[in-house]
């Protein structure tokens, strides 16, 4: 019978064993941006340096559920008791309301829209806001038209204010005019459009649901067309529509941003570092052809303010 070297007992009595760190993401149901979000997460995360202690990050610790396949919107609770994972990641704003009732275990969201004050008190719960900075918004407009001075935008009373204050504090700084307006009804937008001729040389489409209707968008886009006033617009589907330029989230970039904190959390980071906070990546496109055409149309009109 062959001995054991006493060199290898030690080790065995002095190393603590290592477990895998187990992770739990429920996905709201298959769209391709909750897919590329979660495979960005599983990059961000088993990318990260492994970590030291009783916990490793490892691919194979984790484990996916989708709201959507049979009997997992019914039977998560119990999924999950049973796993009892070290995080739980949300993707969507469906996977972040069914897992709010686990309070002793960490949770990440993203691609989550206005998640609401009362999800931003929980203690155990962070993620990655999908706000992207007015400077980026903004930047991306001057640079893609060069001569915009004055900028239009549309919303709902309060509900995009702390953005338009923050675009009116980078406004300062670059030359830049915010000219913002509210209005409480969507049937209100038409007017207010119309009277911003002539006062503005680009509108800034935010994401606001109760102004942008369908109606809305198509009463936006015509007046962009018969001004020839550039769009700067929170979605690269209305490039398709006419606008010059889209500023929108990259959800494999938010991916990696929650998988990175999922590490810093089974690593102890300090919940201040872990506070909610802007999405760090964005995509920017241009519609260039929208572009050429807007930049024709100014060398013949003279600039604001000028007869």
């Amino acid at each position: 019978m062959k001995r054991i070297p006493v060199i290898i007992i030690l080790i065995l009595l002095v190393v603590p064993s290592v477990r895998a760190a187990e992770v739990a993401v429920l996905v709201s149901g298959r769209l391709n941006a909750y897919e590329e979000a979660y495979n960005g997460f599983k990059e961000g995360f088993v990318g990260t340096t492994s970590l030291a202690g009783p916990k490793a990050v490892m691919s194979n610790s984790i484990k996916e559920f989708y709201l959507t396949d049979p009997g997992v919107a019914n039977d998560i609770d119990q999924m999950f008791f049973d796993a009892r994972p070290d995080v739980i990641v949300a993707i969507g704003a469906k996977a972040l309301d069914r897992v709010r009732s686990f309070k002793d275990i960490p949770v990440i969201y993203l691609l989550v829209p206005n998640p609401g004050s009362e999800i931003l008190e929980e203690e155990n719960i962070t993620g990655v806001e999908m706000d992207i900075s007015a400077a980026r918004q903004l930047g991306a407009l001057t640079r893609t038209v060069p001569g915009v001075k004055r900028v239009g935008v549309v919303c709902s009373p309060g509900r995009s204010r702390e953005l338009i204050n923050k675009a009116r504090t980078y406004g300062w700084s670059e030359g830049l005019v915010i000219v913002a307006r509210e209005i409480s009804k969507s049937r209100d937008f038409g007017a207010v459009l119309a009277d911003m001729k002539n006062k503005v040389d680009a509108i800034w489409m935010v994401p606001d649901r109760r102004i942008y209707v369908p109606q809305n968008v198509e009463l936006l886009f015509l007046f962009s067309l018969e001004n020839q006033i550039p769009v700067l617009t929170f979605s690269e589907k209305y490039l398709n529509t006419g606008a010059v330029v889209s500023v929108s989230i990259a959800p494999y970039g938010m991916g990696q941003e929650a998988g990175q904190r999922a590490a810093g959390i089974l690593t102890g980071v300090s919940s201040e570092e872990l506070k909610v906070r802007p999405v760090d990546s964005s995509r920017v496109t241009v519609n260039h052809r929208a572009v050429r055409k807007i930049v024709a149309a100014a060398v013949h009109r003279a600039p604001l303010g000028e007869k």
